[in-house]
């Protein structure tokens, strides 16, 4: 659960009403209805993780509105020279073969009668 850290009703640039709000992220990953899902719960606590709420509206507004309403505290993402770089590497002649190789090895098959 994400709390209301301004400690503002509304998040009105008036308002001045003290009371707690909170917003509510949920994740179900069962559903009775519909087929299950596999990351709900997990994503749910990943917003959770990296937005701050920093006001609350009253009724639904534009996206720019909205976002005016929360602050992303994700952690800022990781130059890419500083990235690991992991590239699949393997020598010639491993791995799956070609279709000359399975053309060469059904010929050399049907020489030998199997």
């Amino acid at each position: 659960m994400i709390e209301d850290t301004n400690d503002k009703g509304s998040a009105g640039p008036g308002d001045t009403d003290a009371e707690r709000r909170v917003a509510l992220v949920i994740g179900i990953d069962s559903h009775r209805e519909a087929s299950s899902l596999q990351n709900a719960v997990s994503d749910a606590r990943a917003i959770e993780a990296v937005l701050k709420v920093i006001g609350f509206a009253e009724r639904r507004g534009s996206s720019e509105s909205v976002q005016g309403l929360y602050a992303d505290v994700s952690p800022p993402p990781v130059a890419p020279e500083l990235r690991p770089t992991t590239v699949a590497a393997r020598d010639s002649g491993e791995g799956r073969p070609t279709k000359r190789d399975r053309r060469a090895m059904d010929r050399f098959k049907s020489r030998d009668g199997a």
